[in-house]
């Protein structure tokens, strides 16, 4: 499997992008066709005042080069039993057992631990982890079964902490596929550097 990850760097004096926004000038990275599934995972940070950067993980070569500042085959180099700073951005929801099957955010900081621990299960042991409350994100979404918009909150949840890992072959799998069902805007991309 080909990772590439990138880095890239948006002008944004008027603070316009969000990771919507940003979501759907990434896309434009890849090959035209939006109905295939999501190539990608990113994160993003804000630069100063005129600034967004964007880290992002692909399994294609992006061929969108005006915003790329750099980027480099990932093959990171794992090792059972080492100890990784992480940082994650995640969508932390749950399927309701109902008939619409709708999808809600865990609100209490004991039920988002738990996601992530069930979530990171036989790839990573959290060895300490902080829970902080992410940016909102709103928008308006075309709904295909009702015809019409709706309105979409994501309530996301920013994880900082140590993991131990348990499992290298899991772990590698896990940041390459992301963490949690709703990985867009923003959302999924498990960010590590090793504890010397």
């Amino acid at each position: 499997m080909v990772v590439i990850l990138s880095e890239w760097e948006f002008d944004d004096p008027k603070y316009k992008l969000n990771d919507y926004n940003l979501h759907q000038k990434l896309w434009t990275a890849f090959k035209d066709d939006k109905s295939l599934e999501r190539r990608f995972l990113f994160r993003s940070a804000r630069i100063g005042k005129n600034k967004l950067s964007a880290i992002m993980l692909s399994n294609e070569e992006p061929n969108e080069p005006n915003h790329m500042k750099r980027k480099l085959s990932f093959e990171p180099v794992l090792k059972n039993g080492d100890f990784y700073y992480f940082t994650l951005r995640a969508n932390v929801i749950k399927r309701l057992n109902n008939e619409q099957g709708c999808r809600v955010p865990l609100i209490s900081q004991v039920s988002q631990i738990d996601w992530l621990e069930k979530k990171l299960a036989g790839a990573a042991h959290i060895s300490f982890v902080e829970v902080n409350e992410g940016e909102r994100l709103h928008f308006m979404k075309d709904d295909k079964h009702k015809g019409k918009k709706c309105t979409v909150d994501i309530a996301r949840t920013d994880y900082s902490g140590t993991i131990e890992c348990i499992d290298k072959d899991s772990l590698f799998s896990l940041i390459c596929k992301g963490v949690g069902p709703a990985k867009g805007f923003g959302c999924g991309l498990l960010l590590l550097r090793r504890l010397s």
